[in-house]
């Protein structure tokens, strides 16, 4: 099991924190969503830890962004504050100037697939 920290909406409009165990990031969503939460972001708690270190984001990290991308849209946030509210969170600098270079293709008009390409072009 991992360790996964969240923030999530309970049923009333709260915003709550923590952190929960899990196989995986689906894992972790489903989890919240049976204590009747709305997930909003999940990465994994180690990853956190490393903030601020200058090293390539692997596979598991661009992954879990991108997770937690399709979770705001999925809960119906527009991708227009979904990318900005994922920058903001500074979590790591390299994910923000990701996020932050999707939203800017996007409002250039580019395809999404190409925002996405942009914002991580590790990405086959």
């Amino acid at each position: 099991m991992t360790s996964f920290r969240y923030e999530a909406i309970n049923p009333d409009g709260t915003l709550l924190k923590g952190e929960v165990e899990a196989r995986d990031v689906k894992d972790a969503s489903r989890e919240l969503k049976r204590r009747g939460l709305t997930p909003v972001a999940l990465d994994l708690a180690k990853v956190r830890a490393l903030r601020g270190r200058a090293r390539p984001l692997g596979v598991r990290e661009r992954l879990l962004a991108i997770s937690e991308l399709a979770m705001l849209v999925e809960a119906g946030v527009p991708l227009t504050e979904a990318l900005p509210t994922l920058a903001e969170r500074g979590d790591d600098g390299q994910l923000a100037r990701a996020f932050t270079e999707m939203d800017r293709q996007l409002k250039r008009g580019r395809p999404i697939l190409d925002a996405l390409r942009a914002g991580f072009p590790e990405l086959p």
